[in-house]
């Protein structure tokens, strides 16, 4: 019998260079994430990596330098599958995002950005968060820090980046320049890295609004939508949890041509029942 599932954390992306460097910086994230859930010795986490069209000789999986790890699954959304869902633009992060969702086991699902990079002390308050809650629902969005691109592209080790860290905030947070989420009276402008939700409440809803394909619009509206139904529990900011966005030094491939129109918030179930490529036929497996 296969052990219950109480976190998935999520991520996402493409090699496409991306950020000057788009998989050394998942590269890194992973890494970091891994060594947390090490540290931690719990055995009901899943993490998992969607990786959107990547040319096949290129596959995330197959350039990241991460070690095996009985927790770590990458899924593959093939070219083809990815151009009909994001001909226009090359990505699609809500269709990503839904299915790495749709075949996450978690009671709760952590989506990261994978230019997100979470120190230990805040990766063991977000999982005694959601050991706390039982199958409660939760619903949190989590405001970052930019870490500098001088920093985490010099670091021979993940240990110089939590020490500059640990240095930083003791002075203050000196030199930081802080992205935090405006939430009040019912509004979110954007700019999380990190969403903590409850699975069964997020495929209800059934995700992501999947005509919102370009960069800017899907955060915003996913927070108007779903704030129909279900409460908004806050930042974890305000619970402690500190994430910080490791830097863009480089922007290339994956400019934004054209926006999404404005458009008013739809129905609850945004999406069909094929949402996150349900009936696709995607590949799934480990390092």
């Amino acid at each position: 019998m296969e052990k219950d599932i109480l976190l998935t954390i999520l991520t996402y992306g493409k090699n496409d260079g991306y950020q000057g460097g788009f998989a050394n910086t998942m590269e890194l994230y992973l890494n970091k994430l891994l060594d947390n859930i090490d540290k931690l010795s719990s055995s009901s986490i899943e993490v998992i990596c969607v990786d959107w069209g990547s040319p096949p000789s290129e596959k995330l999986s197959d350039v990241i330098n991460t070690p095996p790890n009985p927790f770590l699954k990458f899924i593959y959304v093939s070219e083809e599958i990815a151009a009909k869902y994001s001909p226009n633009f090359g990505f699609s992060l809500p269709h990503a995002l839904n299915c790495g969702v749709r075949q996450s086991k978690g009671k709760y699902v952590l989506i990261n950005d994978a230019d997100v990079y979470t120190p230990y002390d805040s990766f063991l308050k977000t999982y005694n968060l959601v050991e706390s809650k039982n199958g409660e629902d939760l619903w949190y969005w989590g405001s970052r820090y930019h870490l500098p691109s001088t920093i985490h592209l010099n670091a021979s080790s993940t240990k110089e980046i939590d020490d500059a860290i640990e240095k930083w905030q003791k002075n203050g947070k000196k030199g930081w320049t802080f992205h935090k989420i405006n939430s009040k009276g019912g509004t979110f402008s954007g700019g999380a890295g990190s969403l903590l939700i409850s699975k069964s409440r997020f495929e209800e809803c059934t995700g992501w609004y999947e005509v919102l394909t370009k960069w800017g619009w899907m955060d915003a509206e996913f927070h108007h939508r779903y704030g129909q139904k279900n409460s908004y529990l806050g930042d974890l900011w305000d619970l402690g949890i500190s994430v910080f966005h490791l830097n863009h030094h480089n922007f290339d491939s994956r400019s934004m041509k054209e926006r999404n129109p404005t458009l008013r918030a739809p129905q609850y179930r945004a999406n069909g029942d094929n949402w996150g490529l349900g009936e696709e036929n995607i590949e799934i497996y480990k390092l």
